[in-house]
């Protein structure tokens, strides 16, 4: 009887201990489940976060583009301003040569004919230098 009773008592305790094995095996298939929903989650966020970090990259890559194009449109810009500018100069100083002429020309007395034609042409290229300079 003491045989059996003891014997009853193991199986009881080996019952006991493997429920409570499952219990915890249970227990911790439930924590592994929400460890794993929530680095599902986590993982969503990321991936969303890439998506619109690579979008915002794609973004400034475009206006990047967009901001070169305009530096090259404006330096382009800028250097034929540069050369109409020169040419602007040089015409200035050839007016500015004919005048001194002029007023020299003047100043040897070609009389009143002449004075007429030095007049109209000064009055000319002062007009000329003023248009060149509203360009300029």
């Amino acid at each position: 009887l003491a045989a059996a009773y003891e014997q009853a008592q193991r199986q009881a305790s080996d019952s006991i201990m493997d429920d409570i094995g499952k219990m915890q095996s249970v227990a911790q298939l439930k924590r592994d489940s929400r460890a794993l929903k929530e680095s599902k989650q986590e993982a969503s966020r990321l991936q969303r976060r890439i998506d619109a970090l690579e979008k915002e990259s794609k973004k400034a890559q475009s206006l990047s583009a967009a901001l070169q194009r305009e530096r090259d449109e404006a330096r382009e810009k800028s250097q034929r301003l540069a050369v109409k500018l020169k040419g602007l100069e040089n015409r200035q100083q050839l007016l500015e040569e004919e005048l001194r002429k002029a007023q020299e020309a003047r100043g040897a007395g070609e009389g009143r004919g002449g004075a007429d034609v030095w007049k109209a042409k000064v009055m000319r290229m002062r007009g000329e230098l003023a248009r060149l300079e509203k360009e300029n």
